[in-house]
């Protein structure tokens, strides 16, 4: 297998989203995994907005019904 050879700057854009604490029942896994990727998404895309090679995380993320 040969190294990629990459001419120039690669930039990353990242988004995160995580959970403070346990929240129980795992009835409501599906919807708290999909809410944080959907928390982590748009953070990225806030990341990509505000320029390149920047970090965001989401806050605030979502409440679980």
């Amino acid at each position: 297998m040969e190294a990629l050879r990459i001419q120039g700057l690669i930039t990353a854009s990242i988004g995160v989203a995580s959970l403070k604490k346990n929240i129980g029942g795992h009835g409501n896994a599906r919807r708290i995994g999909d809410a944080l990727i959907k928390a982590a998404d748009t953070a990225m895309y806030l990341a990509k907005q505000n320029g390149k090679n920047r970090v965001v995380k989401a806050r605030d993320v979502f409440t679980v019904t």
